[in-house]
């Protein structure tokens, strides 16, 4: 059977928080034990994820405020080009196993 995990763009803040609050990601996303104020997302442009839309801007927003940064952007691959994305082609051999 195929299982479907739904997954939105507060998901994918709550996902990014519970990262930040995870002390084996500490040495790279702080500083000094402060959260790094510069972030840069790359994102794959799904309509869960894409800036464009206002529900996300709304959540991406949210992130900025709730760890205090200074920069944050969101950068989106182009329609047809996740086979650029390097976590889409690092997930390809685990999905060709699971197919």
């Amino acid at each position: 059977p195929e299982y479907f995990i739904g997954t939105s763009s507060i998901t994918h803040i709550v996902d990014l928080e519970s990262i930040v609050s995870n002390e084996e990601f500490s040495t790279t996303l702080k500083k000094e034990g402060k959260v790094r104020l510069i972030w840069i997302l790359l994102v794959n442009g799904g309509p869960d994820e894409n800036p464009k839309h206002m529900k996300n801007i709304n959540q991406y927003a949210h992130l900025f405020r709730a760890l205090d940064l200074d920069y944050l952007t969101i950068r989106t691959h182009a329609s047809g080009q996740s086979a650029y994305n390097p976590v889409e082609c690092s997930m390809a051999s685990l999905f060709a196993k699971l197919a």
